[in-house]
């Protein structure tokens, strides 16, 4: 949460994202991840994130949340 600036992205945190699926889903598993795009340089400039990373050939990753979950 504390990389992400306010709105239009509304970052959260591990607890809120548990918080709100866990009444709809069974959570297996939360954990960092990291969200991969094809940006071209300079083409986040109006988005300030921290931990923005350059991941080669126009390739940039954010972290992120991967969750696992099952109806239960």
């Amino acid at each position: 949460r504390a990389g992400m600036p306010e709105g239009p992205a509304n970052a959260v945190t591990e607890d809120e994202l548990r918080d709100v699926v866990s009444k709809y889903w069974v959570i297996d598993e939360i954990r960092p991840a990291r969200i991969h795009a094809n940006i071209p340089d300079g083409g986040l400039a109006d988005f300030p994130v921290a931990d923005l990373r350059d991941e080669g050939n126009g390739r940039k990753s954010v972290p992120a949340w991967l969750l696992s979950a099952h109806l239960g």
